[in-house]
């Protein structure tokens, strides 16, 4: 599936997981690490994770891979308009709230 046309290659991704259960959390770690340097830190509801990937991925793999670990799908939604749209904003994570730690 094709999300956009347009030639976007990036190199980080974040994923937004709104629980604190051990299981999603552990899943993006996991996975997180295996595919590049992974940090993450505390919100309210759950965890931020930045993953800076160990190649540049296309944008339309970027969602995909989004979806797949469980980034919250309004987040996801909200990025594919901002695409569509025109906009080059996008995989926004608020992480200027607190202190971002390094996965080990």
């Amino acid at each position: 599936m094709s999300y956009t046309n347009r030639n976007i290659y990036v190199d980080e991704i974040g994923v937004d997981i709104d629980t604190k259960q051990w299981l999603p959390n552990l899943f993006v770690q996991i996975n997180g690490k295996n595919l590049g340097k992974l940090r993450f830190y505390e919100t309210n509801k759950g965890y931020h994770y930045r993953i800076k990937l160990k190649q540049k991925i296309h944008i339309n793999d970027a969602i995909k891979l989004r979806y797949f670990l469980g980034d919250d799908p309004n987040r996801i939604h909200m990025d594919l308009l901002r695409l569509r749209s025109g906009l080059t904003i996008f995989d926004v994570l608020f992480t200027s709230k607190k202190v971002i730690k390094s996965g080990a």
